[in-house]
Protein backbone atom coordinates (compact mmCIF):
# COMPACT_ATOMS: atom_id res chain seq x y z
CA UNK A 1 0.00 0.00 0.00
CA UNK A 2 2.95 2.25 -0.82
CA UNK A 3 3.61 3.24 -4.08
CA UNK A 4 6.45 6.10 -5.11
CA UNK A 5 5.40 8.53 -7.61
CA UNK A 6 8.30 9.89 -8.60
CA UNK A 7 8.16 12.79 -6.69
CA UNK A 8 9.96 14.00 -3.24
CA UNK A 9 7.95 13.85 0.19
CA UNK A 10 9.71 16.35 1.35
CA UNK A 11 10.64 14.19 4.88
CA UNK A 12 12.89 11.66 6.43
CA UNK A 13 11.11 8.41 7.48
CA UNK A 14 11.34 8.18 11.22
CA UNK A 15 12.95 5.45 13.48
CA UNK A 16 10.90 4.41 15.88
CA UNK A 17 11.71 3.35 19.65
CA UNK A 18 10.34 -0.69 19.02
CA UNK A 19 12.98 -0.18 15.93
CA UNK A 20 9.83 0.30 13.49
CA UNK A 21 9.92 3.77 10.92
CA UNK A 22 7.74 5.87 10.59
CA UNK A 23 6.46 7.60 7.42
CA UNK A 24 4.12 10.47 5.89
CA UNK A 25 2.62 9.03 2.51
CA UNK A 26 -0.66 10.56 0.67
CA UNK A 27 -2.61 11.81 3.78
CA UNK A 28 -0.88 9.54 6.56
CA UNK A 29 1.09 8.06 8.98
CA UNK A 30 2.33 5.12 8.19
CA UNK A 31 4.06 2.88 10.51
CA UNK A 32 6.17 -0.26 9.26
CA UNK A 33 7.07 -3.16 11.03
CA UNK A 34 10.45 -3.67 9.67
CA UNK A 35 10.86 -7.33 11.01
CA UNK A 36 7.34 -8.73 9.88
CA UNK A 37 7.88 -6.88 6.78
CA UNK A 38 4.11 -5.29 7.00
CA UNK A 39 2.74 -2.05 7.92
CA UNK A 40 1.53 -2.03 11.86
CA UNK A 41 -0.73 0.60 11.59
CA UNK A 42 -1.78 4.04 9.84
CA UNK A 43 -3.40 7.14 10.90
CA UNK A 44 -5.33 9.08 8.32
CA UNK A 45 -4.48 12.96 8.07
CA UNK A 46 -5.14 15.76 5.95
CA UNK A 47 -1.99 16.79 6.22
CA UNK A 48 1.06 15.82 7.97
CA UNK A 49 4.45 16.70 8.72
CA UNK A 50 7.54 14.59 10.01
CA UNK A 51 6.93 13.02 13.07
CA UNK A 52 9.67 12.52 15.60
CA UNK A 53 9.08 9.65 18.57
CA UNK A 54 10.06 9.59 22.17
CA UNK A 55 9.90 6.74 24.84
CA UNK A 56 7.11 5.14 22.47
CA UNK A 57 4.97 7.93 21.54
CA UNK A 58 4.58 10.01 18.19
CA UNK A 59 4.38 13.70 17.73
CA UNK A 60 3.24 14.58 14.14
CA UNK A 61 1.65 17.90 13.57
CA UNK A 62 -1.72 16.92 11.26
CA UNK A 63 -3.35 20.33 10.15
CA UNK A 64 -2.26 22.93 12.55
CA UNK A 65 -2.72 20.99 15.87
CA UNK A 66 -0.13 18.76 17.57
CA UNK A 67 -1.29 14.82 17.32
CA UNK A 68 0.65 12.89 19.92
CA UNK A 69 0.37 8.73 19.22
CA UNK A 70 0.94 5.91 20.61
CA UNK A 71 4.06 4.19 18.52
CA UNK A 72 2.90 0.91 19.32
CA UNK A 73 -0.94 0.71 18.35
CA UNK A 74 -1.22 4.37 16.36
CA UNK A 75 -4.21 5.22 18.54
CA UNK A 76 -4.75 8.97 19.35
CA UNK A 77 -3.57 10.14 22.90
CA UNK A 78 -4.18 13.64 22.97
CA UNK A 79 -3.58 16.77 20.88
CA UNK A 80 -3.25 20.16 20.97
CA UNK A 81 -4.70 22.99 18.78
CA UNK A 82 -2.93 26.37 19.02
CA UNK A 83 -4.16 29.73 17.82
CA UNK A 84 -4.36 29.84 14.17
CA UNK A 85 -1.00 29.03 12.07
CA UNK A 86 1.32 28.69 15.37
CA UNK A 87 2.53 25.08 14.29
CA UNK A 88 4.07 24.38 11.21
CA UNK A 89 7.27 22.50 9.88
CA UNK A 90 8.89 19.35 11.72
CA UNK A 91 8.74 18.82 15.06
CA UNK A 92 11.31 18.64 17.41
CA UNK A 93 11.76 17.67 20.87
CA UNK A 94 13.64 18.15 23.77
CA UNK A 95 13.41 16.53 27.68
CA UNK A 96 10.72 18.53 28.24
CA UNK A 97 9.51 20.61 25.15
CA UNK A 98 7.64 19.76 22.15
Amino acid sequence: DFEWAGWSMNSAPVIGSTGAVLAAHNRRLVCFDLPNRSIRWEYPVDWVTQPAVREGVVYVIQSGSLAVLDEATGHLLWSWTPPASALYGTVLLTQGHV
